[in-house]
């Protein structure tokens, strides 16, 4: 009788049908625009990020063409990758060095903003561990700036992953300034802990977050969420709901959507999580059928040249 009651209890407190309706749409996050996706079985060779799972396109990652297209495939924001450079520029750019995906050698830390513009964006990208380099000479002077992100660009939603120290995000806020844009909450800063957090001193209204604030806030909800009860670590935070566990997520989806929009927290829905993995974005159409049509939040995705069509389709 007693364990009956607690089951009852339990699935009333977490019936996503008892909850109001969400209001408003999914918005896709392109991971680093548009872009070879790697292949993850390849021996890297100490190049990881340049073994690429075949070339369906010619758009390189973090390049002006690859983020024209990602908007243009339904894309809601961008994500992009900053880097200081040696004179102090910040450029769009993953890797900390240039061996692996240009013809140029040595860590961004150590060249200028002028040489990384000669630079061969696509060098370095093979689909069979060297034999062939099909982006080669399509990336000749793609690497761009952060302000020139901003010029081709202006007032279009991002989300900057930052890889450097706390002065980043101060060089950052300062291209924003630059460019006349204020910094308000569409506007996304990822990575970093150092950098992140000092982002959050100079622009409260941004969406701040780090790996570990994610991962905090998800594990304590799973902890504590059946209760109807959102942990702190959640409070304008930022969760996790991995394709492979949404079941495994209290009140998914809409009661789970009210209780975070309760607290300002944002959903991010990523690809298939396995213990120990680095989160990654969705890369196959056919699992967001399993994504409930109610869903407001956002969806990182890592082919949005596939999943951008399919969904809007």
């Amino acid at each position: 009788m007693v364990i009956g009651l607690i089951i009852l209890f339990l699935s009333f407190v977490n019936a996503s049908w008892l909850a109001p309706a969400p209001q408003g749409q999914l918005k896709l996050i392109a991971n680093r625009a548009a872009h070879p996706l790697p292949d993850l079985g390849a021996d890297a060779n100490g190049c990881p990020g340049a073994r690429i799972a075949g070339t369906r396109h010619s758009f390189i990652a973090n390049t002006q063409p690859s983020i024209a297209q990602a908007f243009a495939k339904s894309a809601s924001m961008v994500s992009v990758d900053v880097r200081r450079t040696g004179d102090d520029r910040l450029v769009l750019f993953e890797d900390s060095t240039l061996d692996c995906r240009t013809d140029g050698s040595g860590t961004i830390a150590d060249t200028e903003m002028d040489r990384m513009r000669a630079l061969d964006a696509g060098y370095g990208y093979t689909p069979d561990s060297g034999r062939t380099f099909p982006l080669r000479g399509m990336g000749n002077g793609l690497i761009m700036a952060v302000d020139d992100l901003f010029i081709q660009n202006y007032d279009a939603p991002f989300l900057f992953i930052m890889h450097g120290e706390a002065r980043d995000a101060d060089l950052l806020h300062a291209a924003f300034e630059r460019a006349g844009i204020e910094i308000e909450d569409r506007y996304g800063f990822f990575g970093s802990e150092a950098a992140v957090r000092r982002m959050r001193e100079l622009a409260p209204d941004a969406w701040t977050i780090t790996e570990t604030e994610i991962r905090r806030c998800t594990s304590d909800y799973l902890r504590t969420g059946w209760t109807s009860f959102v942990p702190e670590s959640c409070r304008n935070g930022t969760i996790a709901v991995p394709l492979n566990y949404q079941w495994y997520m209290w009140g998914w989806p809409n009661r789970l959507i009210a209780r975070m929009e309760s607290v300002g927290a944002r959903i991010i829905v990523i690809g298939d999580y396995e213990e120990g993995e680095p989160f990654r974005g969705v890369t196959d159409a056919q699992r967001l059928t399993s994504v409930p049509a109610s869903f407001n939040g956002y969806i990182l995705v890592d082919d949005i040249m596939t999943i951008g069509p399919a969904l809007r389709n």
